[in-house]
């Protein structure tokens, strides 16, 4: 799922990890009762991860970063 950039911003979200191409952060409303939340600023753009807690498992990472290329690419 994609979410508004800008909705999703305005909420200032806490930040759970930083990359040079994105951010994870927790759901601005839901918490950690909602999987984590993927932000790409150069990109302007938001998407849910469908991982609740990606910093514990290294594949998780890897497919946050497939999500982020196929994005990328559009």
């Amino acid at each position: 799922m994609i979410y508004d950039y800008d909705k999703i911003m305005n909420e200032n979200p806490s930040v759970l990890y930083s990359s040079f191409d994105y951010d994870l952060v927790e759901h601005p409303i839901y918490g950690d009762e909602a999987p984590v939340v993927a932000i790409s600023h150069a990109l302007r753009v938001a998407w849910d991860t469908g991982f609740y807690d990606p910093l514990d498992a290294a594949g998780d990472m890897i497919h946050i970063f497939d999500q982020y290329t196929e994005i990328a690419k559009r």
